[in-house]
């Protein structure tokens, strides 16, 4: 709806975090519709279904490349400002 480039409320595969992911909380602070919530119980990230968009900003934005999507990233570079990061 709106201006957006994708749709919202995603019903498709989703993005998940593996055992790499520190808990930083970058994803949910990149994320630009606020819908990823750092799961207080097991400081990972949590996707709010309802919200996301799919542009897959946290996938690219995380720090140690623990943000999956249904195993199309898995193992694959990330987008970043710099690349000596990867």
């Amino acid at each position: 709806p709106g201006n957006r480039p994708y749709k919202q409320g995603c019903t498709g595969p989703f993005p998940t975090a593996n055992a790499l992911c520190t808990g930083c909380g970058t994803c949910a602070k990149h994320c630009p519709l606020h819908a990823i919530e750092i799961d207080p119980e097991t400081q990972k990230p949590k996707w709010i279904r309802d919200k996301c968009m799919m542009c897959l900003r946290c996938v690219h934005h995380c720090p140690k490349s623990a943000i999956d999507y249904s195993g199309f990233t898995k193992g694959k570079l990330r987008y970043r400002a710099t690349w000596d990061e990867v």
